[in-house]
Order: structure tokens, then sequence, then C-alpha cells
């Protein structure tokens, strides 16, 4: 069977620490391979002023190249909400079936979108009229699966929005 890869988008600046974190620990326990990308090609800087290096810009992306598209939360994410390049990216993945997840504030990327239209999600709870208003179906849960989209609330549902994407990893063919 063929190594899984994801593509995991940060925000430039002010990404979540635990969020980040605790997603890469676990995924690097199995055979995914985990490609950062960002705006740019400069170091993206968390809450914590930890310091990641992008593989690649986001705007060089094609969904051919992976298995699942992951969303990292955090204050940076609002300069991530309206970019249209993400959303034809979110939309590409999403036409091909493809994993999509995001995690607390990163949730309105999907929403702003608009593949959550009428789809169960979750996201950082003072964010739900939102979400809403983008017409999802808000679901008061840690971690939410709704077909090939997770969604999550925050940093403390961090494993188990791990665990969810390597669940959902394992069982593709």
């Amino acid at each position: 069977m063929k190594p899984k890869s994801v593509l995991i988008v940060l925000p430039d600046s002010n990404f979540n620490d635990v969020e980040f974190f605790t997603l890469s620990e676990h995924l690097r326990k199995y055979p995914i391979a985990c490609f950062f990308a960002a705006e740019t090609g400069n170091l993206c800087i968390s809450e914590c002023r930890s310091k990641v290096k992008p593989d690649v810009s986001f705007y060089n992306m094609n969904s051919n190249n992976f298995d699942g598209l992951i969303f990292i939360g955090g204050k940076g994410t609002a300069g991530l909400v309206n970019n249209s390049k993400l959303h034809a990216l979110i939309h590409q993945f999403n036409k091909q079936n493809k994993l999509i997840a995001a995690i607390c504030s990163s949730v309105l990327i999907l929403a702003e979108s608009g593949i959550l239209v009428n789809i169960k999600a979750t996201c950082f709870p003072l964010l739900k009229d939102l979400l809403i208003k983008n017409k999802a179906i808000y679901t008061n849960n840690p971690v939410v699966i709704s077909g090939n989209i997770i969604t999550a609330e925050g940093p403390e549902a961090s494993a188990l929005f791990s665990k969810s994407i390597i669940n959902y990893l394992d069982n593709l063919k």
C-alpha cells in the first residue's frame, strides 16, 4: 500500500502550537508524509514563537499530489479566511472526495469556501455564529466527521482530531 501524504496549511504567523505539534507528532508515528504549506516561503511563527519552515507555498499546490488537506488554527488564521487560492484548493480536494480537515478558527476557511453548506461541523465555540452564517450545521462536539470533512473545536481536541485523521487515512484504499 502506497504511503499517505497530507498538506498541512499554516498561517505565516500566530498558528496554534498545541494543534500543530499534537498533529505533527501523531502523524509521524504512521507512514503519513507531512508537507507544510504557507502563503509565503518565510518561516511560520507560532503563537508561542516556535518556528516552522514551510516546504512550499500553497499557491503552488495541486490536490493530485496529496491524500489530505489539513488546516491549523490560531489567531493568524484570520488572514487566510477569505483567500481565494485556498478556497480553490479546498474545492479541488472536495471534488476528488479527499480528506479535508480543520481545527479551531481554521474551520472558518472551510466555511467561507462554501463547502460546509448543510454539512455538520464544529469550530472554536466563540466562532460558531460565523459557521452558522455560512450555512454549516453547527454541532457542539469536540470533533465532527462529515464524509471526507473532519472539523474540531480547538487545542483541547487536538489528540482526537489527529486520531480521526489517521483513522480516515488508514481506511483509504
